[in-house]
Parts: structure tokens; sequence; C-alpha cells
């Protein structure tokens, strides 16, 4: 979908794969302004493939290409971002045998491998972003608390720890004022679409904000634009889910200080 508002959106073009049931679409611009749509077929077949990653390309978000196979099958790839000209992504297992993989890509269309198992055991959708001398850093769904990953050039080796906060398919921007915002479905007494400040240091998570939603949501897209923060995600704490676009303007590091309520009715 399209928008030259961001209030009024109309369908910019239909994706199809023969193969599957498509799910978990996300977008990604190439440094060549590229428009990557990722996204997982769901298999169903005797040959043993229950998933395959797959990436449409466009140049102006209308016409595309046919779906390129990417990654190993029956691992998920869960949002493609770019480093110096490289592309990285994070795959992860679901089989029995449960891992991640870390995988690159110098044009965006032939990924590799580059850690096999950057982490071995349960984990699931991961969100990366670079750090201070190139670090490159990662978190993942886990059953417990998310999990959170550290890794130098050339990002074969990990340390991890837990996070304070559980959340679900999370997607992570910095701000141009160097500030790392988190966002997902973050599980307390109820489990919502939310935002909170990242403090990759200390390992922790602070809410401030909790987005209309409930049942099945999840899965932000975050934009920075024009001094707003743009968020993108589904719900169906109205019926039906469906996709909603949030509007919000940051707290300033001065405004900050302040004590909010994450809970309180969402002002656009």
């Amino acid at each position: 979908m399209s928008s030259g508002d961001g209030e009024r959106w109309r369908s910019a073009g239909t994706l199809f794969y023969n193969g599957g049931d498509l799910r978990d679409p996300t977008l990604a611009v190439s440094p060549s302004n590229t428009l990557m749509l990722s996204a997982t077929a769901a298999i169903r077949n005797d040959t043993g493939v229950r998933y395959q990653t797959l990436i449409w390309y466009s140049a102006d978000g209308r016409d595309w290409s046919d779906p390129v196979q990417v990654g190993d099958p029956n691992l998920q790839l869960w949002r493609v971002s770019w480093h110096e000209r490289r592309a990285f992504a994070v795959g992860y297992s679901t089989t029995a045998e449960k891992y991640l993989r870390l995988y690159t890509s110098k044009d965006g269309v032939f990924f590799k491998a580059l850690a096999d198992q950057m982490y071995t055991g349960d984990a699931g959708k991961s969100a990366l972003f670079t750090g201070e001398e190139d670090t490159l850093h990662c978190v993942s769904q886990h059953e417990g608390s998310s999990l959170f990953g550290v890794s130098r050039p050339p990002y074969r080796g990990w340390t991890w720890r837990k996070l304070d906060t559980r959340i679900a398919s999370p997607n992570v921007l910095q701000l141009p004022d160097g500030r790392l915002v988190i966002a997902g479905r973050f599980h307390a007494e109820e489990s919502r679409t939310a935002l909170g400040w990242l403090d990759p240091k200390a390992g922790t998570v602070t809410r401030f904000l909790t987005l209309p939603s409930g049942g099945d949501t999840s899965s932000p897209g975050l934009v920075w634009y024009d001094g707003i923060l743009w968020v993108s995600y589904h719900s169906s704490h109205e019926g039906k889910a469906s996709i909603y676009l949030a509007k919000v303007k940051v707290p300033t590091l001065e405004t900050r200080k302040r004590t909010f309520d994450p809970n309180k009715p969402f002002e656009p």
C-alpha cells in the first residue's frame, strides 16, 4: 500500500507465491534505493520443507520482481538491515533443533551464512542494529525475557544476556539524538503493542507508550520522519485484525525525565 500523506492509502501492488501461504512481511531499503519486501512462505507438502523466506524487489513500489528464495529452508529470516553497504538478517530455526543463524549479503539478493549458530537454543524473530565501533546488536524473541546479543566484526562470535522485558516480534530504531526505541508486543498484564527505551549497556527496557492494541497484535514497523516517529502494526482489538499507523511525538531528553504513564490513552 502507498500514501502521499499518511492518511489516505491505496493498493500499490499485489505479490503472489503459488508455493505456500505468505506471512510476516517486512520492508527494507537498499543503499541503491531498491525496496525489498521479505516474507515467509508456509509450505504444505511432504518434502520436509515447511518454511522458506522470499524477497521481492522494486524500484518504485509498484512493479515488483519475481520472488527470490533467500536463506536456508526451515529458517525464517525476520527483517533485513543494512550497515556499511552490507545486508544482515537473522534466521530462526523452525525444526526441533533450535538456534539462530546470521546471514549477510553484499547485494541484498544472494545471502550466505555468516554465523551458523550465533545463538543455540529456543529463540525467534530478531531485530539487528549497529552501535559504536561497528558493533552489531541483536534483540531476539524468547519465551522468557528477550535475548540481547552483541558482536564485533566479523560477527561470528556473539555474547548474550537477557533483557528485563519479554517482547515479541521486536524492532529497534536509533533516533537522531542517539536514543534507541524498541517496539513489539510487550508481555505484561496483557499483551499489547508498545514502545520503550532500550538501554543496551544496562540491558533494560523502559516502556513509554502503549498503543491501542490487543488480541492478535505485533510486527511494528518504525520510521523517523520530519521529527515524528511513525509506527505501523497490526491488531485485532477492534474485531477483525487490521493494520494501524500511529504518529508519535517522542518525548525529548528533558521531558523524558518526567514520569510517564505508559497506559494512558493514546493521543495521535
